[in-house]
Formats: structure tokens, sequence, C-alpha cells
């Protein structure tokens, strides 16, 4: 966090007794899960779709992290973990969701371009998509240097649709550019030195080597990169073409510091034992992931001339003896459905722990495609949830697409009744007419009523304390619908109230789910959205009379696109599930400890001396920033001190 202390008071300060804080944080190992006998360590690691990824030691700990781009836009960080004496078993956890918090670029690439020591940042352009741009990396913080220029003072230049790479292709310390084209050339900038901390480029061709790629129909957009993969000191060239479904191989015949492309052998399919075969256009990168010396290849499948590929698309083949195999398809081992995930965690058969569905978006394996609902029965323990998959196709596999399910006890009759929305605008209802232990689902009806738009997202809570429970929707209109139940517990009946319930509008594909996060008694709000991460809304009325105010104090993590987030209370706290374009979802929970400056679990006035003794610069630095920041605005001031008396009072 960059840290600027105000020392001067120069607010005018009039509050209410309304603002209550609290950071949700992203958590790992929160559950594991068992598919076809193969337990996944850490399920929710949130999905791949199309993966631009770079293997990078941002820790200086001699162990690379996984840095990923994908749709999302922001740079997620994983680290990776090998289990001592479990036959190299291994798992990852995530770090950071939004690394830099810098998101909206299409590529990216991490070096030492100063040869400092210290790790920078290019990536394209957010002004110029076909530009490039270089951030300085200080504490996991970006900070913009500048556009990239030739020795014109001309911005090099990469099309959008590329991701080029970085190299020292001629042995003299410094990382050249190269970038592809999409007559299946190599457009080369060759390093010249450093200038106000860029470096600085001369173009030296449009078609460097006289390489150019022909493959079986066409070629287009590209992800290149070097390696010395037969370790006789020179750089290879590996490529991945939109119209190629196996990867390029073109081999350096020259030397470290004067390179020669074999261009009249080029490998069309590699590796040459077992080729890759895609969807198309290949992204090669490479690490030592087990530690044995050599560097394996993994391969992320960012779509091409065979479409797109949302499961089964993070590769890795193992280097054994200088010959790469094939271990797995879905080397990040997580849940990934492909897209547009639902998750609802609910005690389904009443045995004391939360059973985990997932609504989907869509599944390709039968035809017509329809999306399904994934069931899995919890069958862990009180310190440790286990769920294995009972059913992959929980009520058939033609119930619709863009699949949202909620539960609720709609009838009263002590179990779980279902409702799922679809992409079409209904709201389907399945009666359970099994037990508290035992669910029976048929069904029942579309809802009647319901104020039609697209991608409907239901949800239930008794919003009016009158007994009964009331439908939420939101909907590709980004507003939230307001259905009052006008029928009793027993026999419900729903009329709309309004379509734009406390003028809540994410956008597009807004997703409510409610929770009490300030323990007042009332239900709280959170939605979901397309590109608007969540949001969190606070109850300022009560039980009876809503009145819903958008919360500035809350610190959230960046999640991703198409967020559907799931808050439940499980011991005493509160959690939540997010399910993501990506086809995955997001463990996080709800930390009260803003504010807890001293770190003595509790929150009182010893907390906000301390604050003011450091704004007023008469005491060291003794606490955690981040814990007085409760405005998450990246300053330490006099309104955090408010914020957590207000907190305090109430």
């Amino acid at each position: 966090m960059l840290l600027k202390i105000s020392k001067n008071i120069i607010y005018v300060l009039f509050f209410i007794n309304t603002l209550f804080c609290f950071q949700i944080d992203i958590i790992n190992k929160d559950a594991k899960i068992i598919i076809n006998d193969q337990t996944i360590d850490n399920p929710f690691l949130g999905g791949l779709n199309y993966p631009r990824n770079q293997w990078i030691d941002l820790d200086n700990d001699n162990i690379n992290e996984l840095m990923i781009l994908d749709e999302g836009g922001c740079l997620r960080v994983y680290e990776h973990i090998i289990l001592e004496n479990d036959s190299g078993n291994s798992f990852f956890n995530i770090i950071d969701t939004a690394y830099g918090n810098l998101c909206g670029m299409s590529w990216f690439n991490v070096q030492d371009f100063d040869q400092d020591g210290d790790f920078e940042l290019a990536c394209q352009s957010l002004i110029s998509g076909n530009q490039v741009q270089i951030y300085n990396i200080i504490d996991s913080d970006l900070v913009l240097i500048g556009t990239v220029v030739d020795s014109n003072e001309n911005p090099i230049i990469s099309d959008a649709s590329m991701v080029p790479t970085f190299a020292d292709i001629d042995s003299d310390g410094d990382f050249d550019f190269f970038t592809g084209n999409v007559i299946g050339t190599v457009t080369f900038y060759e390093n010249i030195g450093m200038e106000f901390g860029l470096p600085i480029f001369d173009l030296v061709s449009f078609q460097w080597q006289n390489i150019w790629i022909t493959g079986p129909s066409r070629h287009g957009a590209s992800a290149i990169t070097f390696i010395d993969i037969d370790l006789d000191d020179d750089l290879d060239l590996f490529w991945g073409d939109y119209f190629q479904r196996s990867l390029y191989f073109i081999e350096n015949l020259g030397s470290s510091d004067l390179p020669v492309m074999d261009i009249d052998n080029i490998i069309s399919d590699f590796p040459y034992n077992d080729p890759i075969y895609t969807a198309g256009r290949n992204m090669p990168s490479f690490n030592d992931i087990d530690l044995d010396g050599d560097l394996d290849l993994f391969i992320s499948v960012l779509g091409g001339d065979g479409g797109i590929q949302l499961s089964d698309n993070f590769l890795f083949y193992e280097n054994v003896d200088n010959s790469f195999s094939l271990k797995t398809t879905d080397f990040m081992n997580t849940i990934d459905l492909n897209s547009d995930v639902a998750p609802q965690m609910v005690d389904i058969d009443l045995d004391g722990d939360l059973d985990l569905f997932v609504g989907q978006d869509y599944d390709t394996s039968t035809f017509p495609i329809r999306g399904r609902i994934h069931f899995f029965r919890n069958i862990g323990s009180e310190n440790q949830d286990l769920f294995q998959l009972e059913d992959d196709s929980f009520l058939g596999d033609d119930i619709g697409n863009s699949l949202v399910p909620t539960f609720a006890d709609i009838d009263s009759d002590g179990d779980f009744d279902l409702f799922i929305g679809d992409y079409n605008g209904n709201i389907i209802f399945y009666k359970n007419i099994g037990d508290s232990s035992s669910m029976n689902f048929i069904y029942d009806s579309i809802l009647d009523g319901i104020d039609s738009s697209t991608y409907l997202s239901p949800t239930f809570t008794d919003i009016d304390s009158d007994g009964d429970l009331d439908l939420f929707v939101g909907s590709n209109l980004g507003t939230l619908s307001f259905y009052r139940n006008v029928g009793s517990s027993f026999d419900y009946s729903f009329e709309l109230v309004t379509s734009l319930f406390s003028n809540i509008d994410v956008g597009v594909r807004s997703h409510p789910a409610f929770i009490d996060y300030d323990l007042d008694g009332d239900q709280d709000l959170i939605v979901g959205s397309h590109n608007q991460n969540i949001k969190v809304y606070q109850n300022i009325g009560n039980s009876f009379y809503p009145d819903y105010l958008e919360s500035v104090c809350a610190s959230i993590p960046y999640y991703g696109l198409n967020t559907k987030p799931n808050f439940y209370t499980y011991n005493n706290e509160i959690y939540s599930l997010t399910g993501l374009s990506t086809g995955g979802i997001l463990a996080s929970k709800i930390d009260y400890n803003i504010g807890d400056v001293n770190a003595d679990n509790l929150i009182n006035v010893i907390d906000a001396v301390i604050i003011v003794n450091y704004i007023a610069g008469n005491s060291e630095l003794s606490f955690c920033l981040d814990s007085a920041d409760l405005n998450s605005d990246q300053f330490v001031d006099i309104l955090d001190i408010v914020i957590l008396i207000n907190q305090i009072i109430s």
C-alpha cells in the first residue's frame, strides 16, 4: 500500500452512526474436493479461460511464482507448493488476485530491465493498445515509469493481438524485444541502452531471421518465447499460433551472441514424441517445477481456429531425459466448469455441515449444449470440509443455460426447495417432496409474473420480518427487482414492488446475496456484477424497514468478471464462495479486525489513541498500517479515526 500520512486536519466532519468497516480476505485451502477418486487440495483458485502466464521468482526464495493474466483483466499471482514426503504431490495457493491493481492489458512480461536486482513489469499500454509501458515494482505496487520508445523517440509497436516477449538474444546483458506479426513474421527491436529508467530500442527488422510461419491454413495472432531448450548456450524459439493446434519450434544453430535460426527445419508439432493438440494459439512457458534441474514445459491455451478451450487448458509436460511427456491438461487442479459458475452452500441433508451446489453456464459434453448443476456432498469433519462430487448433472442435463441455483424453505415444511434462474429469464421452481435429511426434488413450475430479462439470479430473504420469504432477482439489466411475498410462509405469492430496489445498479449481470455482516440483526446486501467486482450495501434501516447505503469503508479484493457471491455463516464466522466468468470459484472470509491496530483482538478507544498519536507524530510506527486505513483510501488520517470511533460507539 502506498502510505501517505496526513498530519493536518483539513476536514469539517459531520457523520451519522452508520458506518461499519470490515475487509474481505481471499483464503486458501478452505476445503478439499473429491472428483472421481481424485482429491483436489485447493479447489477454489478461480478457474482459467485464456491464461497468459509467466513463471517468475517474485519473492527471491528460489522458487518461481506463477503469474496469470486472464479475461478478468488483472494479474493473479499463485505460489506452487510441493508436499514433502508425498510422492511429489503439489498444490497452488493464491497470493494476489489483482497484483499491483493494474488491470486491462492483454499481455505482460516481468524482467529486471535496469539490472538493479529488482523486477519491472512491461505490458500492453493502457493508453494505446499497440504500445508498451513499463512499471516499477515496489513492494507489490506498480508505479508507471513510462512508454517504451526507440532511439528516434517513436513508441515501439506490438499488435494488440500478440503476446510478445523479451530475451537477451545477443548476450549483451540486456533484454531485446520480439513481437509476432499477423503475416507470420517476427519484429525485432534491439535494446541499445537505458534512459530515464526505460530501455531504448532500435528497430532492426520486421522479418527477423527471415522467419515466416506458414501454418496448415493461415497465420495470425501468436504467443512466442525464447529458451535455451537444448542447453547449447543460445536461445531457441517457441511459437504458438492462432492457426496452429500444436506448437512451432525453431532451433538456434548459431551462438549466444550471434543467432542463426534454423528456418529450413521448423518443427510444426512439438514435442516430437507427444505433440500438443488443442484449440490453438498455445502459449509456451518453461519452469523447473519439480526442482530436478531441467526445464519443464507448460502450455496455456488461448484459443484459435479450433475455437475456445475453457477447461483442460493449462497443460504440463514433464522433462524427462530431454523428452517431454504430457502429465496433465489441468495442472492448476482446481474447480473449473468452463465459464460463469454460481456456487450455493446449503445443508441439504441437515447433518450439520454445508453441502455445495454449483450452477454452470454450459457444458459441451451433450447436445444440445446446456448448463448443469453439480452437487458436492460434504463428507468432511468439523475441522475440514471435504466435498465429494455426487452428481454432475443434478436434476438432469436439459434444465437450461447460465443456471443460478438458490435454496429456500418456501413452504415451511422443514426442507429446502430449489429455485433456478436461467439465461432465458425464467425462475424454475423444484419442490422438495422429501424430508429434512433426504431430498427429493420434482419440477413444479416456472414462477409467474417475473419481470423478464436475461441471466436471472434469484435469492430469498425475509426483508420485512413478516415471517415469509421475499424474492430478489438480479439480471442482465444490472438492477435488482424486489418481489414481496404477499402470501404466507406456507403458500407464497410474489408481487413486484420495484425493478430498481434501493436504486442499486451495477451495470450488467447483477447477482444479489444477503448476509448480516454488521451483526445488527438485519440483512445487509452484497451484489455481484459483470465488471464492477462486488458491491457492498449496508442496511442502515432495520429488519422491518430496510434502507441500503453503499459501503465506503469495506475493503474488498478483486474477484473477476460475472461475480456471483454466496455468503454464509459457519462456526460463527462469515465466509463466501464467489463464482466467476472463468468457470472457477474464489473462497473468502470477512475479517473484522480492521481498526484493531494493536492486535489485541479488541477494537476500542486504545486503538483510536494509537492512531491519533501516530498521525500527530508523537509515536513511532508500532502497528500494521493496513489495519488503520479503515476507509481503504490508501491514507491514514483523521477520517479513519472518525470511522473507528463511530464503529466503537456502534
